[in-house]
């Protein structure tokens, strides 16, 4: 099972349908979090090779009906090629992908390429650790190369993933970037889900390419190359990624001087092995200098590559520094960065008390909309009827379930309005049940994700959009929901609540409205109180198109990241 803990219990469901009263060899990575079933013989894979030998003797003694790899998402595809091909190999009589929505996709022709594979790996991996061994013990010195040449002016923006529903703020601000330099490259780092995509995306994907994941055999083949090419570049990589390796996570290895030939995770998205196959794509481009967009995975990788070509960077962070991840290293990685870049005064405040010797280098920029944003763009057409509406992702930061409940006191003092939700994610159920214990059905509907073209047929000046945003537990939370932006800028009337940064684009009363979190009766009140008092909103309205041009232009903000980057050229 390659899929997030969280998803196991559906998935086992699954498979338990799949072939009623079947035996079942589940090997996953990490342990369930579940009780599992009986009819379910788990094995939690620590070492991949003993696990493979012994997955592979039991298909042989006992040929397996169905071999089956179960993920989340079959379109993100990061750790799944190394498995697919393991499974092409296993005398099975069918062998697919399953996602966690019971989706399949046939594994099918790769038992030859496999087997090739497997020979060059065998003869490569050996000499790969026995030339990391060696060249630990020759090469001492942790001093960094001296960066390549910037020739060409090579510059690169590098995109976290692509396309994806929650980065069209990252998108538009790379677009700007890429319009006034078109020599500079656009990398998107992963592939996203492509269901659903945003007229940004398809830019970013039209204009940009993807830095490739590597097979085996040529990430070894590479490997041995660059410790060829620059040994003590290699082993003070090497020296300064071990003390972090246990961060990585259950069964990680502490120390780990071999954790680049750690060949089960080569495919991993946040693993180091991947900031060795970015720096060898950025050498390939002549790169000399890279904005980094997050602070996890991305800033993993480029910091990988930082010390393995000297190559100077800078980060645009958001709220990812907070909570913990993968290699969280968060001195490591912005200590060395020219600059980083917060999107609220709210989070600068809070990264430069995590990491003080990067304080004078923090920068904030709020995301922005381009000042021609709502031309064009039709708003729902008038019926007399006011709604409560919500766009983005169904995540627990949102508050959604503050809004469901708001809803039913309001339907008890027979405020007539409806609650249009759009978007999915993991809370979808969660709130599905919400709606159906406090019988809302009838008031609270679910619409699934819309491309941002549509973001205005969804609501009209009679509407609320709202946005109960919260904090959650393990740090994490909103820093400006750019939706929130995007309405405003219509002069639509918006709710949300005073965390992180929203303060500094909501100011209560005045261009919008404010409420604690986690108080549905406040909620509900002030939902009320607006839909009594239509009369007043126009000035709320203005107030917010006025904020929104004034004060979150990207025609103002891209320029001030153009000139940061260019002043490190």
């Amino acid at each position: 099972m390659a899929c997030p803990p969280d998803d196991f219990a559906r998935l086992l469901d699954h498979l338990a349908r799949l072939a009623p009263g079947a035996q079942w060899d589940v090997v996953v990575f990490y342990p369930p979090p579940i009780d599992v079933p009986p009819e379910f013989h788990v094995r939690v894979a620590r070492r991949a090779i003993a696990t493979a030998l012994s997955v592979g003797w039991r298909a042989i003694a006992r040929r397996y009906g169905s071999a089956v790899i179960c993920c989340h998402d079959r379109n993100q595809q990061g750790g799944l090629p190394a498995l697919m091909e393991f499974v092409s190999l296993l005398p099975a009589r069918s062998r697919f992908l399953m996602d966690r929505d019971g989706r399949q996709e046939p594994i099918t022709g790769r038992a030859l390429k496999t087997l090739a594979t497997g020979a060059g790996v065998a003869v490569l991996l050996p000499l790969s650790i026995l030339v990391t061994r060696v060249g630990l013990k020759l090469w001492k010195s942790d001093a960094l190369p001296r960066p390549q040449a910037n020739t060409r002016g090579h510059v690169a923006i590098l995109v976290p993933i692509a396309p994806d529903l929650s980065h069209t703020f990252v998108y538009r601000e790379v677009l700007a970037l890429k319009a006034a330099h078109p020599d500079w490259l656009i990398l998107s780092l992963e592939r996203g889900d492509a269901t659903v995509v945003h007229h940004e995306a398809s830019e970013v994907l039209r204009l940009g390419e993807f830095v490739p994941h590597l097979a085996p055999m040529p990430y070894l083949w590479r490997y041995l190359r660059a410790w060829w090419r620059s040994p003590s570049a290699m082993a003070a990589t090497i020296r300064f990624i071990s003390p972090h390796t246990a961060a990585f996570g259950p069964g990680a290895i502490a120390n780990d001087d071999l954790a680049f030939v750690r060949l089960q995770y080569i495919h991993h998205s946040n693993h180091v092995m991947l900031g060795f196959v970015l720096a060898e794509f950025l050498r390939s481009r002549d790169v000399g200098y890279v904005h980094v967009y997050g602070s996890t995975f991305p800033a993993v990788r480029m910091v990988v590559a930082h010390r393995l070509l000297g190559i100077p960077y800078s980060i645009s962070t958001y709220v990812d520094f907070e909570y913990v991840t993968p290699f969280h290293m968060l001195s490591e990685k912005f200590e060395p960065a020219r600059f980083a870049v917060t999107c609220t005064a709210f989070c600068a405040s809070r990264l430069g008390a995590l990491v003080p010797s990067a304080s004078p280098r923090l920068c904030v920029l709020h995301h922005a909309l381009p000042a021609n944003y709502v031309e064009g763009k039709r708003l729902r057409p008038a019926d007399g009827r006011s709604r409560l509406v919500y766009i983005g992702r169904f995540v627990e930061k949102k508050g959604l379930d503050t809004l469901i409940r708001a809803c039913a006191l309001l339907r008890d003092r027979q405020v007539e309005v409806t609650c249009h939700l759009y978007g999915a994610g993991p809370e979808h159920e969660r709130l599905d049940a919400l709606r159906a214990q406090l019988r809302l059905n009838d008031r609270v509907s679910f619409e699934g994700p819309i491309p941002n073209e549509r973001f205005y047929e969804t609501m009209n000046h009679d509407d609320i959009f709202v946005c109960p945003c919260r904090y959650v537990s393990d740090g994490e939370r909103d820093g400006i929901p750019v939706s929130m932006m995007e309405a405003m800028a219509a002069g639509m009337t918006v709710l949300s609540t005073p965390v992180s940064g929203i303060p500094e684009l909501i100011d209560d009363g005045v261009n919008a409205y404010l409420v604690p979190p986690d108080d549905e009766h406040a909620l509900a009140n002030r939902i009320e109180a607006i839909l009594s008092h239509p009369a007043s909103r126009q000035t709320i309205s203005d107030a917010a198109v006025r904020t929104i041009r004034e004060r979150f232009s990207l025609e103002r903000s891209a320029p001030r990241l153009d000139a940061w980057i260019s002043e490190q050229l």
